[in-house]
Order: structure tokens, then C-alpha cells, then sequence
């Protein structure tokens, strides 16, 4: 029996085409089934900011501290390193066994005094932090870079293309910004490239949290190579797919084969499910049931030595008809389009405060808010509200710590 199963849910079951195409949206759930599944060992490595800003507000003490617990966490089978970066890097612990963790603590102690210089330039600590992962790198691992900053950084270009290069290899990449001054869009950037996640940490207090809440996820990683399949009927077609749980992540279609869509989703956690929309253009056809698409999700369990374990094919079919009465709307898979939508247009109001275009982004806010009050959800509204009356209020600007929140939220 499969340890993932699948279950899928369209927005309309019944639909009515007055045109040539129609979009649809199919829910997937990916649902693991097996809790006895083992969790892969990891090999991380943690590259943190040294410069100069991070002894403000005592945000490096807070760091060490929150390092320091993650690796009271790990088991004597993770791997950790430890690299600290300014203008050069420096692995003040090598990659090394978590077993010696008074060794590892020590270095993360005394990190500070590690001579890297005092500017920023985070590449170079991405490469170091590769390079001690590298010297572990498995299929059966956990294998990750995850970068910490409070600051703008030089290379830029250099740190996309580090996570470019190494994400197919295996090597995923989480990025943190600590405070308001760090350069979101590419943090997100190295996130979204390196398959892993970025945080934000509003004050060195939360470091704990969020350090928490990434090692938590590595922790209970338990299936590699996910990848969804949609076998596709003639003429229909993947306009796009989105992560919608645990978190929002825009993902990529391979349509190779016009009538397969391939979709990498990286990995699993062993209990936590994983939700996905597909935006489907169904052609017009005579009425009737249809079977539009076969869907299916592979996945690689390290622990147990299996690779390429199938959840088995489900079928989705939908029902052409003309009695519009019959297209009624799948609450639940409206609520994931709804949340959906609020990303898109807090992500697209951003784009416009960056342009100056103020009217554009109330505008766009404002339609966010609307959603977000009428789907219930409490957190978004009140972020969103804010972004309002920062914009309301004389100068119609919105500080950088809101938008950082709404991004957060989102």
C-alpha cells in the first residue's frame, strides 16, 4: 500500500462553456499515510551574517543562541556545519557529526571572532556553506544551505546563480532576514530557486521560532523526489500549479510531452500533507461526463530504500452541461483559490508601491482585504488593513516592516 495517498476535488464538478475554453481548478491533497516512516538524516549548513549590523540590537546573540538550540535538537546521525560570512567566509566548524555538540556550540560562541571583515557579501558564504554540505551530499540526507542575514549584500546575481547550480544537485537552499533592511526579493529569490524556505524575523527574539520552525520541517522530512503527474486527455492543459499548504510556492510544469505534466515538488514531511492547484483550460464539448485528466504522485522513501513508489491513478472527470443551476462551486476548494488570490494581489500591490503607483496598490489591497474578510481569515485582514492606513494616511506610503509582514503573511 502506497505511504502518500491522493485526493482531488475541482472547483466545479458541473460546468457550463459559453466559449471556446474554460478554466477550471483542480484541489490535489498529497496525504501521508505510513506515521512509522523514518525521517532522512540531515546535512545543513548554517551561514550566517557576522557584519557589523548584526551586533545591533543584540541580533547575533539571539542568532547563536537560537543555532545553538538547533543543534541541542539534532540527532548524532545529522551532520551540521557552521560558516560565518562578512566580506569572506569562514566555516568555523566543518562539516562534522552532531554528536560533538559542545564542539559545535563552542564555535558558534565565539562565531564573532571569526575574521571575515565587516561588509556583506553573502555568495561567499553560500559557497562555503556548499562546499561543507558537498562533502555529505546523499540522496538519503536532508541536504541543505541555509543563509542568515540582516543586511544588502553584494552578488547578487552570484547567489541565484550558487542556487541554480546546486538545487538540481541535491543541495536545497533556505534563506532568513532578520530586521527590515535585507533584500526580500532575493531571499525569496534563493528560496524559490533552492527548493526551500525563506523566514522572516521581525525582532532578534523570534530567531528561536523561526529557527524552530525550518529545522522542525528538515526534521520529519521523510519522502524525496516528489513529483506530481497529470495525464491529460486530449486538448485539456496545466495553465498553471501552485502550492497551497503547508505554504503558498509557485511551481513548474514540464509539458515535454503535450499530454504529461510533470510537475517537481521536492519533499515531504512524514505527517503533513500537502495541498496543490492546478489551473486547467478545458475545451468545449457536447455535453456529457468526461474523464479530463490521471493524476498521479511518485515519490522516493530513503529509509525504507524505495524509489519511485506510486500513489496509484485517480481519475477526474467533470460534466459538461447548459443548465447553469447544476455549476455549483466546492467551498473548499474556493477557499485555497481565495487564498490564492490574496497572494497574487498583495504580491502585485508590492510590485506598484515600488513604481510609486499608489492608486494602483490601494486598489489592489483593497480587493485583498475584501477576500481575506470574507474568507475568515483574521491574520491576512489585519495585515492588510494596516498596509490601508499606512497608505491612507499623508505621503501614502506603507513602512517597510508592514510590507515585510504582508509578504510574511501571504
Amino acid at each position: 500500500m502506497s505511504k502518500i495517498q491522493i485526493q482531488t476535488s475541482l472547483l466545479r464538478d458541473n460546468i457550463v462553456v459559453t466559449g471556446e475554453t474554460y478554466i477550471n481548478y483542480l484541489l490535489i491533497k498529497a496525504v501521508p499515510t505510513d506515521v512509522s516512516v523514518q525521517a532522512m538524516p540531515l546535512n545543513v549548513s548554517l551561514v550566517l551574517d557576522v557584519s557589523g549590523s548584526m551586533h545591533s540590537e543584540n541580533r547575533l546573540e539571539y542568532v547563536k543562541r537560537a543555532a545553538k538550540h538547533v543543534v541541542d535538537m539534532m540527532s548524532p546521525d545529522d551532520i551540521v556545519s557552521i560558516v560565518a560570512f562578512a566580506d569572506s567566509a569562514k566555516a568555523v566548524s566543518q562539516a562534522m557529526a552532531a554528536g560533538d555538540k559542545g564542539r559545535i556550540k563552542q564555535a558558534i560562541q565565539h562565531i564573532e571572532n571569526a575574521d571575515v571583515g565587516g561588509g556583506t557579501s553573502m555568495y561567499l558564504g553560500m559557497e562555503r556553506g556548499v562546499g561543507e554540505v558537498r562533502k555529505n551530499l546523499s540522496d538519503r540526507r536532508s541536504n541543505r544551505v541555509i543563509v542568515l542575514t540582516d543586511g544588502q549584500t553584494s552578488g547578487e546575481d552570484q547567489c541565484q546563480q550558487i542556487a541554480q547550480k546546486e538545487a538540481p544537485a541535491g543541495v536545497s537552499f533556505s534563506a532568513i532576514g532578520v530586521g527590515s533592511d535585507w533584500n526580500e526579493e532575493l531571499l525569496t529569490q534563493i528560496a524559490e530557486i533552492g527548493g526551500g524556505q525563506w523566514h522572516y524575523v521581525a525582532t532578534p527574539d523570534q530567531a528561536q521560532q523561526i529557527f524552530q520552525r525550518e529545522f522542525g520541517q528538515l526534521m520529519t522530512t521523510a519522502f524525496s523526489n516528489v513529483t506530481l503527474k497529470a495525464h491529460l486527455m486530449k486538448d485539456i492543459g496545466v495553465k498553471r500549479a501552485r502550492q497551497v499548504e503547508p505554504d503558498h510556492a509557485e511551481l513548474s510544469v514540464d509539458m515535454g510531452d503535450a499530454r504529461l505534466a510533470i510537475i517537481p515538488i521536492g519533499t515531504m514531511q512524514k505527517e503533513k500533507p500537502k495541498w496543490f492547484v492546478l489551473d486547467l483550460g478545458l475545451p468545449k464539448r457536447p455535453l456529457g461526463r468526461y474523464l479530463i485528466a490521471r493524476v498521479e504522485l511518485t515519490y522516493n522513501v530513503p529509509s525504507a530504500n524505495i524509489v519511485g513508489e506510486s500513489t496509484g491513478i485517480v481519475p477526474v472527470s467533470v460534466v459538461y452541461t447548459n443548465d447553469i443551476s447544476q455549476s455549483y462551486v466546492n467551498g473548499e476548494v474556493a477557499r485555497c483559490i481565495d487564498q490564492l488570490q490574496i497572494e497574487d494581489l498583495a504580491s502585485r500591490a508590492t510590485g506598484f508601491l515600488n513604481q510609486g503607483e499608489v492608486a494602483r496598490a490601494t486598489m489592489l489591497l483593497q480587493n485583498a482585504a475584501n477576500i481575506a474578510n470574507r474568507a475568515g481569515d483574521a491574520r491576512k485582514t489585519q495585515a492588510l488593513g494596516q498596509a490601508l492606513n499606512e497608505l491612507g494616511q499623508a505621503g501614502g506610503q506603507v513602512s517597510r516592516q508592514t510590507m515585510l509582514h504582508l509578504k510574511d503573511q501571504a
